[in-house]
């Protein structure tokens, strides 16, 4: 498997597709390295067009933190990054207490 060359990219490629491979690889059923789990907003999100989006956050008590600067060479952000936000393509803004989708980083 390729991934690709910028670093946030590449961690965040392996953690939703390179994970499965190998879990499945070992022996294990392959979703098990996908576990999504419901959680709390609490910084709402934009639209993100016809693009799906994975976002890096954090846990802020028992809600979720999406980080503010997304930009693919922010490194810091990757290295404080908890989880991976999912934020499906052509869907509306979501507001801070909504429900979302969250995969641990």
């Amino acid at each position: 498997m390729g991934l690709p060359g910028n670093p946030t990219s590449a961690l965040v490629t392996a953690r939703l597709l390179l994970a499965p491979l190998l879990a499945g690889l070992s022996g294990r059923e392959p979703m098990e390295a996908l576990r999504w789990r419901s959680a709390t907003l609490k910084t709402a999100l934009r639209d993100c067009g016809a693009r799906e989006t994975f976002h890096r956050a954090r846990w802020s008590g028992n809600d979720v933190e999406v980080f503010a600067f997304q930009d693919s060479s922010a490194q810091k952000v990757l290295a404080d990054a908890d989880l991976l936000v999912r934020q499906n393509a052509n869907s509306p803004d979501i507001h801070a207490g909504d429900e979302i989708r969250a995969l641990d980083f």
